[in-house]
């Protein structure tokens, strides 16, 4: 049970950090093309 939790926790941890850098990215083009 522990491993399992390990596991999702990285897994979330992944996709959080993936999602944030994707929203980064389209925040930075849209300040950008707003310049």
């Amino acid at each position: 049970i522990l491993i399992q939790s390990i596991i999702i926790m990285m897994i979330s941890t992944v996709v959080v950090m993936t999602i944030t850098g994707k929203v980064s990215m389209l925040l930075r083009k849209e300040n950008s093309n707003h310049e």
